[in-house]
Formats: C-alpha cells, structure tokens, sequence
C-alpha cells in the first residue's frame, strides 16, 4: 500500500476574530492557522519508501508546518532544519491524522509510511 502525506506551509497563527455584538466586552483566546498557506508539497510513500521534500517550497516567512496523513494510514517523521539530515524510520515518532510541527525556511520533512496491522 501507499500513503500520501500533503503538507501545508503557514506564517504562524492568529487569533480568531470576535465579533463585538450589543456593545458586551468579549475576547477570547481561539488560534487558528494565518491563511493563506505559503506553500505546499505532496509525498507518496510506502513501507519500504521514504519520500522527502526538497526544503524549497515552505517560503520564507512559514513557521508553522500542518502535515495531512491520508484517512486509515499512518508514517513514521522526521523534521530536519538545514543543519540535520535524519531520514524517517522505523524508530521515528508515528503520526496518523493532521499534526502541526514548528518549521523555518529551508527546513525539510522526510516520511515512510508505517505497517498497519
């Protein structure tokens, strides 16, 4: 089987907006994704494929990566900064679902795609 891993490049996060109705004070801590994205990348791995992306299209101001594990799989991850080259595992964290990871310009993701039994 294969697994496809979307990945989405993000400023940062900003807070929901309130709306002020009645003249009530309101305020609320509610943090979101600051849209739009900076960019994206789409990986195909399998069991015994890592894929990687290539550290160009995150763009300069992203902070923030959200990584997209297709429904009913999981993969094994790596986050590498320009200075680390660790290529993901079978000792590396398993994520499944959507997480978000802190990220920098020229930062890289590497997954390989975890059996499920």
């Amino acid at each position: 089987m294969t697994a496809v891993v979307r990945i989405f490049y993000h400023q940062g996060l900003m807070t929901a907006p309130i709306s002020n109705s009645g003249g009530r004070f309101s305020s609320d801590s509610v943090q979101m994704l600051h849209q739009p994205y900076q960019g994206s990348d789409s990986l195909t791995c399998d069991t015994g494929t890592i894929a990687s992306t290539n550290g160009q299209n995150a763009g300069a101001g992203a902070l923030l990566a959200r990584v997209e594990v297709q429904p009913g799989h999981a993969v094994y991850c790596e986050i590498n900064p320009p200075n680390r080259s660790v290529n993901a595992n079978t000792g590396s964290p398993m994520i499944s679902g959507n997480v978000v990871y802190p990220f920098g310009q020229g930062w890289k993701i590497s997954v390989l795609e975890a059996a499920l039994s």
